[in-house]
């Protein structure tokens, strides 16, 4: 079915900014973002948000940092919760 609603379409839309749709949700896509305005603005939002990602050259912490660092909160709120 090449008709879709404003949910599939946000879906495909996801999933398109990180080149996980196939062909037929991309143009299951472009057809409803040319009588919706709404996934239209949507989609052109998304597409700017990967665009500046990319630029940013963002990185993740690595498991380890995060374990540290879950640990010094976990270990800050029960010094909090026992004053």
């Amino acid at each position: 079915m090449l008709i879709i609603n404003c949910k599939e379409a946000a879906n495909i839309c996801d999933k398109a900014q990180y080149n996980e749709a196939k062909s037929l949700e991309k143009l299951q896509l472009r057809l409803h973002i040319l009588y919706c305005g709404i996934c239209r603005s949507h989609s052109r939002k998304n597409a700017e948000l990967t665009k500046l990602c990319s630029k940013a050259k963002l990185e993740v912490m690595n498991k380890e940092s995060k374990d540290r660092l879950k640990k010094e909160i976990d270990t800050y709120s029960k010094i909090e919760q026992q004053q």
